[in-house]
């Protein structure tokens, strides 16, 4: 009998021991486990039927969404929470269901991204459909940015790096998702007050970072090349993989997929917002569902396309003329990235950030030594035998009629154009408006012989009529501007008559009004006849003789700096100097045994010091090439050169006889050259246009001013006109996408 007392004692303690929401706790702990559950399940199944698509074991068109054991998941969940939530009849939507304060739950799904998750929440059945729907959001996310749009890749190693980074993102979701479903279970029993997953249980946070470790050593194993690690310079490239240039843009994930490192980076950082949504949806009485699970992703940054083929252009370079009205080095298109949109990140309006060169399947993409190889990375030049490095083109070699001069011969050339560095710039894209500059690097082949042709080698017939590679397979990605004839990065001129002359510019293109206009601060003119006179262009003072407006363009910005003199020889090339001289020259010796310090170019001792040479580097400046010093409306009133005609517009002639061409005749033609007689306030105008998109095509004309730096070569020094400046005018179709 006492048993059963003591028995009846315990009991009736126990009863008045249990806390008041017993029933409220057991219901909010299987929210979250089912919750869990359904995600998991979710994503485990759409990662199965899309890596059978994979590997070819289902139809590439098989919808995975509609896989049934998905459909059975939710039909549990549902069931699940009518027993647990639905009261002493367990069913959701009747009297008794767990009130929704003693839960912790709002009168609303809080919705995932705005798909549509807003239902009002009035009982555990309402609970049940905002689960199911957030789930769905979220997960299909993730798994769509994994497998959307990526096509099976024959070469096995592709196939397998694919089919891994689905997998490891899978584990890492339900591996994230567990460990948070653990450490919020472990805090509604009581065992903590913290927030998940950190400071949590103090077990989330490392099983997290555990198993992300764990997905990027795999990735890293079967995308990393022959040493299986990321960033080692064989990695495949998120080009080879199909993964998409961007991250999705939700939440912190963000930015140019370029590299194996931020794919991860990219494909973790989507994983975890997904998973850390749909859990947080399902603990409402402990956290606060993040507002960037709510909001729209901003769109993907979009690209523009610029494409150099469909109207005129103009390159003018140096004082001198003859190398004006050249047809400037660019053909084909260039991609370029819009990110950091004005408009809440809506590429659609506002002021957006350019950059690139991005791969975009372009085929101007190639290792620098061998343009007809494409590549991704320079390690894909190394696999393919080239040196590389891997490099963007503008587009295929392109003649240049820049090399001559009005004694006699052609001046023709074959120019390869690289760029140098990134592209850096801003559209305003409801006004049309873009700025962009551009470094790029020319490499010039010298065109021998008289016959008519493009000095390029051509593409005729898939074939390569000439060059290294005459014979060879090509494929179409141009026509020469100046002959009309089809050219190919398949078919480089030949290495042999390179003028080992690079010119690297750097392209300031707008399209709006540019203006350079002489100041006091320009650089004196150097040339016979011309020193009390300004230039718009020099060199600086440093042994890297960068071209320079004003002393403001050269390193430390000194008083002249822009158009001094330095050491050109000796110890100290580059050195700012205030004379020149030779060992024999007794003014130099003076100079270095006069009152004060020597400069740099003084070398020796007692009366035995000489000056190393102090000049300018490049030929001495000028205003315009004009007889009068006068340039009006860009031409010269004399001198005049002669040109042939009708067919080889290109050559200079003295006489008739200086034109092969069956039909041609030598006439005068006016020199061309900037306008004014270097006086200060003249000024100097490149005019670009802008062009308001329409359906995302806008037809803008890029125009820009620059100093051309002068090369080791004094004759092509004297024929350009260099150091001098430079103007570029281009109309082009840009499109965005």
């Amino acid at each position: 009998m006492r048993i059963v007392e003591a028995c009846l004692v315990t009991a009736l303690m126990l009863a008045i021991a249990l806390p008041a929401d017993a029933e409220p706790l057991k219901c909010q702990r299987s929210i979250l486990k089912e919750a869990t559950k359904l995600a998991r399940t979710r994503m485990k199944e759409l990662q199965k039927c899309e890596d059978q698509k994979l590997k070819g074991t289902l139809p590439g068109a098989t919808d995975c969404a509609a896989e049934p054991k998905i459909a059975k998941a939710e039909t549990k969940l549902r069931a699940r929470l009518e027993k647990s939530c639905g009261g002493a009849d367990r069913t959701c939507g009747t009297a008794d269901d767990e009130p929704l304060p003693g839960i912790g739950w709002p009168a609303a799904c809080p919705d995932f991204q705005e798909l549509g998750c807003t239902n009002a929440i009035a009982g555990c059945d309402d609970i049940a459909e905002c689960l199911v729907c957030v789930d769905r959001a979220a997960v299909e996310q993730a798994s769509g940015f994994y497998f959307d749009g990526i096509t099976p890749a024959p070469e096995s190693d592709v196939l397998k790096c694919q089919r891994t980074i689905g997998g490891e993102m899978r584990r890492l979701f339900e591996a994230r998702a567990n460990a948070l479903r653990k450490c919020w279970d472990t805090r509604y029993k009581g065992g903590h007050a913290n927030d998940c997953p950190s400071p949590g249980d103090g077990k989330a946070e490392a099983k997290i970072a555990k198993a992300t470790s764990k997905a990027r050593t795999k990735i890293c194993k079967a995308c990393g090349g022959a040493d299986r690690e990321c960033g080692g310079g064989d990695d495949l490239t998120p080009v080879e993989i199909d993964f998409p240039l961007f991250c999705p843009n939700v939440d912190a994930c963000t930015g140019l997929v370029t590299t194996l490192d931020t794919l991860v980076d990219c494909a973790t950082c989507v994983t975890s917002f997904d998973a850390d949504c749909t859990n947080a949806n399902a603990v409402p009485a402990l956290t606060g569902y993040p507002a960037t699970c709510t909001l729209q992703s901003v769109p993907s940054p979009q690209l523009l396309h610029l494409d150099g083929t469909t109207g005129p252009l103009d390159l003018d370079l140096g004082s001198s003329g003859f190398a004006h009205n050249q047809p400037p080095p660019w053909i084909g298109r260039l991609t370029l990235a819009m990110t950091d949109c004005a408009g809440d990140g809506n590429p659609t309006f506002g002021e957006c950030t350019l950059s690139g060169p991005v791969h975009d399947n372009d085929p101007t993409h190639r290792c620098a030594d061998q343009p007809w190889v494409e590549c991704q990375t320079d390690a894909s030049c190394l696999a393919a035998g080239a040196a590389g490095p891997c490099r963007f083109f503008l587009g295929p070699p392109q003649p240049t009629t820049g090399l001559g001069n009005p004694f006699g011969f052609a001046g023709l050339g074959c120019v390869v154009t690289e760029f140098s560095g990134p592209v850096t710039g801003t559209i305003d894209v409801e006004a049309g408006n873009l700025e962009a500059s551009m470094p790029v690097l020319l490499r010039i082949h010298r065109h021998v012989g008289l016959e008519l042709g493009d000095p390029c080698p051509r593409c005729i017939a898939s074939t390569c009529d000439a060059g290294p590679r005459q014979g060879m397979a090509c494929t179409v990605h141009g026509t020469s501007t100046v002959f009309a004839d089809q050219v190919s990065l398949d078919c480089p001129p030949d290495p042999d008559k390179l003028l080992d002359l690079p010119l690297r510019l750097t392209l300031p293109l707008a399209t709006r009004v540019q203006q350079a206009t002489l100041t006091t601060a320009s650089p004196l003119c150097t040339a016979a006849g011309f020193t009390n006179q300004r230039c718009f262009c020099d060199t600086c003072a440093t042994a890297a003789a960068e071209p320079c407006f004003t002393d403001a363009d050269c390193p430390g910005g000194a008083s002249g700096s822009c158009g001094g003199l330095r050491c050109s020889t000796g110890g100290s090339v580059g050195a700012t100097c205030m004379m020149g001289g030779s060992v024999t020259d007794p003014a130099c010796n003076a100079h270095c045994t006069g009152a004060g310090v020597p400069d740099a170019c003084c070398t020796g001792a007692g009366t035995g010091f000489f000056c190393s040479a102090c000049t300018i580097r490049g030929e001495p400046t000028a205003p315009n090439p004009c007889r009068s010093g006068m340039c009006t409306a860009g031409v010269c009133a004399e001198p005049s050169d002669g040109h042939c005609g009708p067919t080889e517009t290109f050559r200079f002639c003295l006489a008739h006889s200086d034109c092969p061409f069956a039909g041609d005749t030598c006439s005068s033609v006016d020199r061309p050259c900037f306008d004014g007689s270097g006086d200060v306030g003249q000024s100097v105008v490149a005019t670009g246009t802008a062009d308001p998109p329409i359906n995302s095509v806008l037809n803008p004309v890029l125009a820009g001013l620059f100093c051309v730096p002068p090369t080791i070569n004094a004759g092509l020094n004297t024929i350009r006109g260099t150091p001098g400046l430079g103007r570029v005018t281009a109309s082009v179709t840009a499109m965005i996408e």
